[in-house]
């Protein structure tokens, strides 16, 4: 069976031209400088009474960050030992001890035994 069927195409006419799309105005919206959310904190460190910071074991230093933050590093020659806290955040000595007493055994940490050290070389 064979059949005799051709297609048909259909005569080119012109597609027509979309509409165009009408324009948007577009508004620009500015906004005002953004506020710290948080109140600025003084970069100046207090003055702390701690042996470990007395003795100079450890130095401190204010970092120029948002929060403001301080860098903790031990003072031993070699040693790389640093940590960063927020300013406003009390700090407790401990964990700076605890590298003294890990890394530097020899080292006193502490008014009271300073003074046991001194006494026990220099006897009345």
């Amino acid at each position: 069976m064979s059949s005799n069927c051709s297609l048909s195409t259909a005569p080119n006419t012109p597609e027509p031209e979309p509409e165009p799309e009408p324009e948007l105005e577009l508004l620009v919206l500015r906004r005002s400088p953004r506020k710290r959310s948080t109140p600025t904190v003084s970069t100046i460190i207090k003055q702390s009474g701690a042996y470990i910071f007395t003795a100079k074991l450890f130095t401190r230093t204010a970092l120029d960050t948002s929060p403001a933050l301080v860098l903790y590093s031990c003072a031993q020659p070699d040693c790389q030992y640093t940590t960063s806290l927020p300013l406003y955040r009390v700090l407790s000595t401990s964990n700076l001890l605890k590298h003294y007493h890990s890394q530097h055994k020899g080292i006193t940490t502490s008014k009271a035994k300073a003074k046991q050290v001194s006494n026990a070389l220099n006897p009345p």
